[in-house]
């Protein structure tokens, strides 16, 4: 059971649509909070399997420098900076 109070405006708009189409306000209700939480969980799953793979290719990116320090190609920080500096400006 769910109760509630709606704005006026949105109350007169939810009478007129069920009175023309012989609907009651509930249906309408009903209908409105299914299709909204629908639209709801599909957002939430999007947003979920987006988290998932930004994850998954930040751990592969982790992976890789990892390995790259074990077999020793590694460049000192001096040495980006130097190249980019110049790159700048």
């Amino acid at each position: 059971m769910l109760s509630l109070k709606l704005p006026d405006d949105l109350e007169h708009k939810l009478d007129l649509l069920a009175q023309k189409t012989g609907r009651t306000k509930s249906y309408y209700a009903k209908k409105a909070i299914a299709e909204y939480l629908e639209d709801m969980e599909d957002i939430y799953l999007a947003e979920e399997s987006q988290t998932s793979a930004y994850r998954e290719f930040l751990r592969c990116k982790v992976d890789a420098a990892r390995e790259s320090i074990r077999d020793g190609r590694l460049i000192a920080n001096d040495a980006i900076e130097a190249k980019y500096s110049a790159k700048r400006g």
